[in-house]
Order: structure tokens, then C-alpha cells, then sequence
């Protein structure tokens, strides 16, 4: 593994030398309450465990010498909230980070808090509280988890980015255009589950007067959240296709071969408004003042579609013919 790293200082991107590997991160076996199946415990452990290790910027102490070295030291769940006992695990493991979970039921949902400690700085870096209302789909369920997790290393004071063998990762800035003008309106701050950036098609790659798809046909599981217009996509082509419909809007997006990319979709609700107030708000992107549809869907007979005059968004008529930007992310 290279041991160069990206320190974020004063704003500006620096790459050091031989300054410090990617974090070592030691996660605790959740704490499960009464009323949390053992088999569901093991399944968010397991879930925020493979989140983590798909990121590809951290390094993972095996869950088998975690638990061991948790025997030896007879560390308990309590012992997370004390500092030196962390720092004496974290020093066992010659861990970085400690990250401690407990899973309780509420109110007939699962909620999951996870805690994160800085054995370097003998501190709690941040924690994030994740209400899981359908346990089947936890696996995207812990992104949230993973993000915030970026976030407290961020506000630790590294920023850690993933680099392609010997050369440093490409950083993006918003409104950066990338040849021939494709545009990044999104930077979540790190890779995670592939991907860190959202980018735009150009103006000349716009679609005008495409519906959302026919009435009465509805899809389901479709999101708001950012991350999600891929999925999203997949669902509404998956069912057209099955139906033969053609020439909707978010098969319109996922059939663009465009700069040697294929991977391109129909935003999310959220990624359409991120594209409306990063680039269009900002006289970027070659955007009309009409509508444009995203992948998120409403109800039977309706999707969301949002205004670039003034920013509003509402549910329309799926047979509606409005505009479609395509993105991807990267």
C-alpha cells in the first residue's frame, strides 16, 4: 500500500511522504439490547463492516483478533465511553480509530448508534444515530453511517484520499468542468462504495419533451437521498423494459454512451436540486428555466420533477413531457 497521504490545509491539497498509512480502524462487536435477534445484530455488523472495507481507504483489524484482544483485556461495551480503556485497546490493536455500536428496537423500528474514538487524540471524534425501518435493505441502510464517519476524520484533521497506485488522486472541485465539459456538481469528500463525485452531461446532451413513463405503472423503492438516482434508474428500467416501454426518460439516460461512459442515470429528487443550486443558481450548465424530471417517483400516476426558473419541485403527471439531464458518479 503506498503510505502517501492527502492532508487538507488551509485549503489546499498537499501530498506527503511517508507521513502516516491509511487509518487502522478496529470496530467493536455492536452491543444488541433485549428485544434485537442475535441474527440481526450479526447482519448491521456485518453490513457496516463490508461498507467500511468496500471504501478502500481504510485499513480493518480482522474481527477474529478484535474479539480476542477484547477477551484478554475483559473490555466491555461500557469501557467505549472510557478513555483510557480505549486507548489501551486501540493500543493493542495498533488501531487508529475505535468504532463502538449498540442496536436497540424503538418503537417497533431498529436504531443503530455508532460511536467513533481517536486513540490518537484520546477523544470521541463523532457519532451518528441511523433509524433502520426495513432490515432487509440495512446494506444501504449504512451509508449514512460510513459518511459520517469521513466527516470525523475530516474534522480530525487528515483527509484521507484514495490513491491509484504511485500517483495521487485527481481532486475535484464543484463547477469543475472535465473534458469535453462534462461538470461536477457533487463532492461527498471521500470514496465511498465507489464512488466520490456526481458530474453532468453537457447542454448538448440534454433530452427535451421526455415523459417520466406511463401512468398507472407503478415502480416502488424508488429515493430521494443523494446516491440513490442510480438505483433509482435501474428499478424504472428494469420495469419498462419488462413492459416494453421505450423512451423514457430514465431509459433515455441509461442507454447514453457519451465520453466513452455508459454508467450515466436519471437523478434523485436531491441530486436534481444539487445540480439546480450548484450550477444552474450559479449561470452553469446551459439549464432552460423548465422542468426537468427526476428518477424519484411519487405515486402511481406521478413523479418528481423540479422548476429551474425558481427552484421549485412538486410531483407531475408521468406522462408529462419535460427535460432530462443525465449524470453518473465517479
Amino acid at each position: 500500500m503506498d503510505n502517501r497521504e492527502i492532508v487538507q490545509e488551509n485549503n489546499q491539497v498537499i501530498v506527503s511522504e511517508n507521513l502516516q498509512q491509511f487509518p487502522i480502524i478496529a470496530v467493536v462487536p455492536f452491543n444488541a439490547t433485549l428485544g434485537v435477534a442475535d441474527a440481526e445484530a450479526n447482519k448491521i455488523m456485518r453490513a457496516f463492516f463490508i461498507k467500511l472495507r468496500n471504501t478502500k481507504v481504510f485499513s480493518l483489524v480482522d474481527g477474529i483478533i478484535v474479539e480476542r484482544t477484547l477477551r484478554e483485556q475483559n473490555f466491555q461495551y461500557d469501557d467505549c465511553s472510557n478513555s483510557t480503556k480505549a486507548v489501551e485497546l486501540g493500543e493493542a490493536l495498533n488501531a487508529d480509530w475505535i468504532i463502538c455500536g449498540q442496536i436497540e428496537k424503538r418503537e417497533g423500528n431498529t436504531n443503530v448508534t455508532v460511536s467513533f474514538y481517536n486513540t490518537k487524540t484520546s477523544q470521541f471524534n463523532g457519532f451518528t444515530d441511523v433509524c433502520l425501518t426495513n432490515i432487509s435493505k440495512v446494506d444501504e441502510q449504512m451509508d449514512s453511517i460510513v459518511d459520517k464517519f469521513f466527516e470525523a476524520i475530516k474534522n480530525s484533521g487528515r483527509f484521507i484520499a484514495r490513491l491509484d497506485g504511485s500517483k495521487q488522486a485527481q481532486i475535484y472541485q464543484i463547477k469543475d468542468t472535465i473534458h469535453p465539459w462534462r461538470m461536477v456538481f457533487y463532492d461527498k469528500g471521500l470514496i465511498s462504495d465507489g464512488w466520490r463525485y456526481l458530474e453532468v452531461v453537457p447542454v448538448e446532451k440534454e433530452f427535451e419533451f421526455i415523459e417520466w413513463g406511463p401512468k398507472k405503472r407503478r415502480i416502488r423503492d424508488t429515493s430521494y437521498s443523494i446516491g440513490s438516482g442510480k438505483k433509482n434508474t435501474e428499478l424504472i428500467v428494469n420495469r419498462f423494459d419488462s413492459l416494453r416501454e421505450r423512451c423514457t426518460a430514465a431509459q433515455v439516460c441509461a442507454t447514453l454512451d457519451f465520453d466513452g461512459f455508459n454508467d450515466w442515470f436519471l437523478p434523485s429528487a436531491e441530486e436534481l436540486d444539487l445540480m439546480y443550486k450548484n450550477l444552474k443558481q450559479n449561470g452553469l450548465g446551459g439549464f432552460s428555466k423548465q422542468l426537468y424530471w427526476s428518477s424519484t417517483e411519487s405515486d402511481m400516476e406521478h413523479a418528481w420533477a423540479q422548476s429551474f426558473n425558481d427552484g421549485l419541485y412538486n410531483f407531475h403527471y408521468k406522462t408529462s413531457p419535460y427535460r432530462v439531464r443525465a449524470i453518473r458518479m465517479f
